[in-house]
């Protein structure tokens, strides 16, 4: 929407997830990028697999710098933070491993991984599978890998908030045991099996929320009025009661405590629902003539904004969007008032720059 593009002039997000006590979103909701990396030092599955005659060929590297295990806009099931539960997972393959020698070459592979939070644990789950076999829509979800030194944060990037699971991971029974079914054996092999346990290095789950909480400190919007029977100059705009005029419009404080529902993608967050009273109003003058708008709120519905104020105690809409049209305009009921007031039977104008800046984002 060309409206929603213009609300968010400068988001400022802060949160610390583990305070938040937000109930289970579907983890289509979140955008989900998984890294690792995988150790080379003694003990560690690298160091076992040339005498092993295992060749990791696709999904992980020896070097230091994270390997991305998957990126993915609608990662599947259901996910809470902030109370450290359920699990999301990145479809398709992650792990692939190739028997190198001996006379039946074989692959294993470990598909649709995951992060899988259980309390004070996180693990790193997936399915085990022959790589050419399609039986792994129906083969079970195993942990892969216990994270330990777990870390739960969040941060800005971009303007979004990001929400990061981070532990030096170990690898468990299922995943050593996929690696030693498929090593080499024989007394002719240099051969070490793999016990579970092993160091598998650091491990990475990083989350956008899509929907959020988020808190509005101030609102912002410009306003023009034109008319015929006035010439070049319609009647102006006052701000009043606290409220601030310059070059981009009129700004105006929230009410203490003000919240909005948000929508988030990775490059953003926008409003999507809320109701918010502003502070301060404004009025439109002409010479002695004066229409006063005051008590102002900002209704949000579906991304949708709607102005609303009184003249005199009367209720009236400002600033509406018609059900077929994207931007914002003077409403009927306010531009009725301005034409009572002022006699200019074409008096108009329009609205434009919308500021509603989102800041202590909190997923729900």
């Amino acid at each position: 929407m060309r409206f929603m593009r213009s609300m968010i002039a400068a988001p400022i997000l802060v949160l610390s997830l583990l305070a938040v006590a937000a109930s289970a979103a579907p983890a289509a909701d979140w955008d989900l990028q998984i890294a690792y990396t995988m150790p080379s030092g003694p003990g560690s599955v690298w160091s076992h697999s040339a005498g092993n005659c295992l060749i990791f060929t696709g999904g992980w590297s020896k070097v230091s710098t994270p390997r991305f295990v998957g990126h993915v806009r609608e990662p599947r099931g259901q996910l809470d933070i902030a109370r450290r539960s359920g699990e999301t997972i990145v479809p398709g393959q992650a792990i692939h491993v190739d028997r190198i020698f001996g006379p039946r070459p074989r692959a294993l592979a470990a598909t649709d991984v995951g992060i899988q939070l259980a309390g004070r644990r996180a693990y790193l789950t997936g399915t085990i599978r022959p790589v050419h076999s399609n039986s792994a829509r129906t083969a079970p979800r195993v942990r892969l890998a216990q994270l330990h030194g777990v870390k739960v944060a969040t941060r800005t990037v971009h303007g979004h908030l990001v929400a990061t699971v981070r532990g030096r991971a170990t690898m468990l029974a299922p995943l050593t045991g996929m690696l030693n079914g498929l090593r080499c054996k024989g007394p002719r092999i240099d051969e070490h099996p793999i016990p579970a346990g092993s160091p598998l290095g650091t491990v990475t789950a990083t989350f956008v929320p899509g929907r959020a909480s988020a808190a509005v400190d101030s609102f912002g919007f410009a306003l023009s009025l034109d008319g015929t029977a006035y010439g070049p100059q319609p009647p102006h705009i006052e701000p009043t009661g606290g409220a601030k005029g310059d070059a981009d419009g009129l700004t105006f404080a929230t009410a203490p405590g003000s919240r909005v529902a948000a929508t988030c993608t990775p490059d953003r967050c926008d409003p999507r629902d809320g109701h918010v009273a502003l502070v301060g109003g404004l009025d439109f003058v002409d010479g002695a003539r004066r229409l006063s708008v005051a008590g102002l709120t900002l209704d949000i519905a579906g991304g949708r904004p709607t102005i609303r104020g009184t003249v005199d105690g009367t209720p009236l809409t400002v600033v509406s969007v018609a059900s077929d049209e994207n931007t914002p305009r003077i409403d009927d009921q306010l531009r009725a008032q301005l034409v009572a007031t002022f006699g200019d039977p074409e008096l108009g104008g329009f609205v434009g720059s919308l500021r509603l800046p989102l800041s202590d984002l909190a997923p729900t």
